[in-house]
């Protein structure tokens, strides 16, 4: 697992499209700090593009989904 400053990555586990309702694949490390840790090349379903993404991928249609925790 990698760990990763959720507020300036834009990884596709940390993203509200990719499908992880339970975020089972991403957890709090410090996160104070905006330190996260995701499991890296795990696949799932990108709602937006309907395509298997992996969880270390980057797109330009990002939204984070962990706004509510970030400083």
């Amino acid at each position: 697992m990698a760990v990763y400053n959720a507020k300036t990555v834009k990884k596709c586990a940390f993203c509200k499209y990719w499908w992880d309702p339970t975020c089972s694949l991403i957890e709090p490390v410090a996160p104070k700090a905006n330190k996260w840790e995701i499991k890296k090349r795990a696949k799932r379903m990108c709602i937006r593009t309907n395509l298997n993404t992996l969880s270390d991928y980057v797109c330009a249609g990002y939204e984070c989904k962990l706004k509510e925790y970030l400083n």
